[in-house]
C-alpha cells in the first residue's frame, strides 16, 4: 500500500543540473517524498546513463555548462526514452516556450520549491496525465 504521506513512494528520479548545490537540495526534499533520485551533474554524465527500459522521471535544467538540457532530451527521445519530463530554467522566455512543450510535461521557471515539485512529479504519473 502507498503512503500517502509520500507521493513519491519508490518513484525513480533522474535528476541533472549543473548546479550542485540544486541537486543536492532537491534530492533531499524529493527523497523525504519516498522518491529515489540518481543525480548527474553534467549533460555528458546523462547522456552516459542506461535509461533503456527504466521507469521513472527526468527532471533536466535547461541551460548547463556542457550542453542543453532540451537538446539532451530530444536526443534521449529520438532513442526511444518516453519517461515523462520536467524542463526547468532561470530564464524561461516566452518565445522558448511553444517549441519546448512538445518535449516535456513541464516546465518550471527556477528556482523551484522541492514540495511543489514532488506534487507535480506526483500528478505527472497519475494514470490519463502523460502527454506522450
Amino acid at each position: 500500500m502507498t503512503d500517502l504521506s509520500k507521493p513519491l513512494d519508490s518513484v525513480h528520479v533522474y535528476l541533472l543540473d549543473d548546479d550542485e548545490a540544486v541537486c543536492d537540495s532537491l534530492a533531499a526534499v524529493l527523497e523525504m517524498h519516498g522518491a529515489r533520485i540518481e543525480t548527474f551533474l553534467s549533460v555528458n554524465e546523462m547522456r552516459a546513463a542506461q535509461l533503456e527500459n527504466r521507469d521513472g522521471v527526468l527532471i533536466f535544467d535547461i541551460q548547463l555548462q556542457d550542453g542543453l538540457g532540451h537538446e539532451l532530451l530530444a536526443e534521449l527521445r529520438d532513442r526511444g526514452i518516453t519517461m515523462p519530463a520536467i524542463l526547468m530554467s532561470g530564464n524561461l522566455e516566452k518565445g522558448r516556450l511553444q517549441s519546448l512543450s512538445g518535449l516535456c510535461e513541464i516546465l518550471l521557471e527556477k528556482p523551484v520549491d522541492g514540495d511543489d515539485l514532488a506534487l507535480r512529479i506526483a500528478a505527472v504519473l497519475k494514470p490519463g496525465n502523460r502527454s506522450r
